[in-house]
This record gives structure tokens, sequence and C-alpha cells, in this order.
């Protein structure tokens, strides 16, 4: 949440100052700082870095508030919705085929960005900003639930991957982990509704 709050203040001071396009600029290779110094560190610097160091609103904050003001602006917005499930199917099975080919390799570090991540989360938001007027279901998410899924999926990352290595089934889950915890969030966000809905009709 920090992270939010310095990426605010950094936008509106370059705002003021007319110099926003510097950030849009910059994007790009804050993004490949990201990858260098994170996921592919061990491959390309055969080391891993702190977490803090590569997670954080420099190289994930900013891009990716780059990149959603762009898409506010227009960018992207004019492609076909097929074309869009298309980079869906596409990117997602290039993240699993980097995945896959790190962690044969041995080098797989902690840090959660491949190469495709962005693209697809970027194919995501445009996909879901064409939903808007044909699938109710998935704007009612998006304002209702985004905020508070941003804030309590970690809770369930840790909880349901500590279930699964007791289970046994780790090696399986990791494969599918962000789904999982994605429905599992939202599904216990439903719940609490329900349940402060049902409390303000008894009152």
């Amino acid at each position: 949440m920090g992270a939010i709050l310095y990426v605010l203040i950094i936008m509106h001071i370059f705002d003021k100052l007319k110099i926003e396009k510097c950030l849009v600029f910059a994007a790009p290779f804050l993004l490949m700082g990201d990858l260098i110094l994170g996921k592919y560190s061990v491959l390309l610097l055969g080391r891993e870095f702190p977490y803090i160091l590569v997670c954080n609103f420099l190289f994930v904050g900013i891009p990716y508030f780059c990149i959603g003001r762009l898409i506010r602006n227009g960018f992207g917005q004019k492609v076909k919705k097929k074309v869009l499930a298309i980079f869906l199917i596409v990117f997602s099975a290039t993240s699993l085929l980097e995945r896959f080919a790190l962690v044969s390799l041995n080098v797989n570090s902690a840090r959660d960005h491949y190469i495709s991540t962005t693209l697809l989360a970027i194919t995501v938001f445009l996909f879901t900003l064409q939903c808007h007027g044909s699938n109710k279901t998935l704007a009612l998410i998006g304002r209702k639930y985004s905020t508070w899924l941003y804030i309590l999926h970690p809770i369930f990352i840790t909880c349901i991957g500590m279930v699964a290595h007791k289970v046994g089934v780790y090696g399986i889950y990791k494969f599918i982990a962000p789904i999982v915890v994605y429905i599992t969030t939202l599904i216990f966000l439903m719940i609490v509704d329900k349940i402060k809905m049902a409390a303000v009709i008894d009152r």
C-alpha cells in the first residue's frame, strides 16, 4: 500500500511539471529492471536479490500505473475481443513455458513476474474493459471487490500454500496457484458481503 502512495505522489509531481511522458517512456526499462533483478536474476546475474529491491514502487508500481493510464486514454481498446481472447491463451501458455524452462534449468528465482506477465496483464485489462457492457458479472467484480482482492490475496497465498504443502499437492497447486487464490479470495469476499447484507436486513 505504501508503494501505491509513492506512485501517486510521484505521478502528481510529474503531472504538475508536465513531464509525465518521461515516466511512460521509462516504464519499459523499469519493467526490464524488474526482470533482470527479479525473475531472471539467477539466470543473468547468478544470484537473487532481496524481494523488496524489485517488488516496489519503482520497478512495478510506476510501470503498471503508466500502463493503466495509457489504457484509460484508449490504448489498445480497439483490438477485437476475439483477438484478445487468443492473446489470453497465448500469454498464459508462454508464462507457463517460462516457468517450466527456468525450473528445468534450476534458475527460477522467487520473484513472480515473467516476461509474459505484463503482456498477459495488459490483455486481461483490455478484455475486461470490453466485457463491461456484455458481462455484468465481471464489471461487478471489478467495481465491488477489486480493492479488497488486492489487499487480502496475500493472506490466501500463504494459507492455501501451507495447506497444499501439508496435503502433499503443492507440486500441482503451484501451477494453478493464481487462479485458486483469486477464486478463493473472491468467494470469501462474497460471503462476507452476504453476511453484511443479512446483518443490515436483520436490523
